[in-house]
């Protein structure tokens, strides 16, 4: 293997494979790959790529972003299934239906199924978070540690779950 040279988390770069790139989602600590499309940042939002996609301070940062929006989804905009969201998540629709099939076999259950539970929520985001760097970065307890905090870091947290689930 070749020399580490940077960190990121659990990612590791390597000097000897420059052509290997990290991907966006990972880059700006955007698990999700929230785009910017409000003149009002997320909390920890430092800034936007060229692709119109929002870059975060750091990881917690983008979760928070993430699981907040997906709360928005659910409350808000009533997508209460997996083929809801991600229909609504996935704007352009290209990937629908491979989108659709990887998270409903990440979290066992019908495209169809309501979401019923707090932790189906923050297992949609991880699954997500996979499905949108096309590979597996972060550890699953992990993550679920970073979504779960971002909740319940908020003032209103605990109204939020209750609310939503």
């Amino acid at each position: 293997m070749g020399r580490k040279i940077n960190r990121i988390t659990e990612v590791t770069v390597y000097a000897d494979y420059p052509h290997i790139l990290l991907p966006r989602s990972v880059r700006n600590h955007n698990p999700g790959n929230i785009k910017s499309v409000t003149k009002t940042p997320w909390d920890g939002e430092i800034g936007v790529d060229t692709g119109g996609f929002c870059i975060f301070e750091c990881l917690e940062s983008g979760c928070r972003a993430q699981i907040l929006l997906l709360i928005t989804y659910y409350s808000k905009h009533h997508c209460r299934t997996i083929e809801a969201i991600v229909s609504r998540w996935d704007g352009d629709h290209k990937n629908d239906m491979f989108y659709v099939e990887y998270v409903c076999k990440m979290l066992n259950i019908d495209e169809n199924e309501v979401l019923t539970r707090y932790g189906q929520l923050v297992m949609l985001a991880i699954s997500m978070t996979q499905y949108e760097a096309g590979h597996r970065f972060y550890p699953d307890p992990y993550m679920y540690q970073l979504y779960h905090r971002a909740l319940i870091n908020r003032a209103d947290g605990d109204k939020i779950i209750e609310k939503v689930i």
